[in-house]
């Protein structure tokens, strides 16, 4: 089995594992024609691709969820876009890589201006909480979890591994602040580099976010530059310093500092992940490529100790055809 057929295979059984037909890319396409072990293993539903058949009988019901749920973040949109220092706001998770259920919430990553992380953090929280709709202890269905917030000055993704870049891949943007987004993923390619067979295009399917005509996002974004004015100064400097100090407070007390997972408070992130599902995942993910005899498959290790390597090398060839386990790679690396 060649490296690009690994490949394939591997994005196509991380989609399996989440529940969900993959949408391939040109690439994928013109490399499922030549492989006759590829037309094997992988089954095609118009243009989505997957190996178990439960994956497209469960489709029509995370659809018509996600329509429920799709209809609560649309509501809300016109009040994030008065939210001041929030340059952008991406739904992910399961809404959007389109396999979210009834009891699911709603994740946001959202993108602030550089200095004021805590205070959009703050008021974006003053409003899903008092609206009802912020997630918190129990209270997790059709609720929005804010876990994931960066700084506009530093876009790249710190965490990369397989289950990240699925995560980013199918980030689906609700203001449309083109420039934002578009700086995200140029700045976030390490995703393409674990998914190049993959179109990751979800985003194209949803054509309006909100229900509020021009005149209606005019007063918002003129509420906004407002509340950006008064806070831009002294006051808001004071206003970012006193939020954070209680957040960090908060989180000293809390017992989720003894739990695996992630978490990170900085000026240029704000991770809330204390019980990521990353690891069961991730093993349920090598057990479905082992029951493929997929032995030598990029693992994310692998791929991480190659993408060290190519920061390193001057020419950036790519390395990935050229080692099969962690060992050679350290071999290679002692050699230098």
């Amino acid at each position: 089995m060649t490296n690009i057929e690994k490949s394939i295979l591997t994005s196509v059984v991380l989609a399996d594992v989440f529940g969900m037909p993959l949408k391939a890319n040109k690439e994928f396409l013109d490399a499922l024609e030549k492989s006759e072990i590829l037309k094997k293993k992988i089954h095609r539903d118009g243009d989505l691709f997957y190996l178990d058949q439960n994956v497209i009988e469960q489709k029509e019901m995370h659809d018509k969820t996600g329509v429920k749920k799709w209809g609560i973040v649309k509501r809300f949109v016109k009040f994030f876009r008065c939210i001041p220092f929030i340059q952008e706001i991406f739904v992910s998770g399961s809404l959007a890589r389109g396999n979210t259920v009834e009891n699911s919430d709603i994740d946001l990553l959202i993108i602030t201006k550089h200095g004021r992380i805590w205070t959009a953090r703050m008021f974006i929280y003053l409003i899903t909480f008092v609206a009802g709709r912020h997630r918190h202890g129990n209270k997790i269905k059709d609720r929005f979890c804010l876990n994931h917030f960066i700084s506009d000055k530093d876009l790249e993704i710190k965490h990369q591994s397989l289950y990240n870049a699925e995560t980013y891949l199918h980030l689906i943007p609700l203001l449309r602040n083109k420039d934002v987004a578009n700086n995200f993923r140029q700045v976030n390619q390490w995703v393409k580099r674990y998914f190049p067979y993959s179109s990751g295009a979800v985003a194209d399917d949803v054509k309006s976010c909100e229900h509020t005509g021009t005149a209606c996002r005019a007063r918002m974004s003129l509420i906004k530059k407002i509340m950006e004015f008064i806070l831009s100064g002294f006051i808001g400097s004071v206003v970012e310093t006193v939020v954070k100090k209680m957040q960090m407070i908060k989180q000293n007390r809390s017992k989720k500092n003894d739990v695996g997972g992630l978490v990170v408070l900085s000026d240029s992130e704000i991770a809330f992940h204390p019980d990521s599902p990353e690891g069961g995942v991730m093993r349920e993910f090598e057990e479905r490529m082992e029951e493929l005899e997929i032995r030598n498959h990029m693992t994310p290790k692998l791929e991480n100790m190659i993408g060290e390597i190519e920061k390193d090398i001057e020419n950036k060839k790519n390395l990935s055809g050229l080692f099969t386990n962690a060992d050679e790679i350290e071999e290679y690396l002692s050699s230098l």
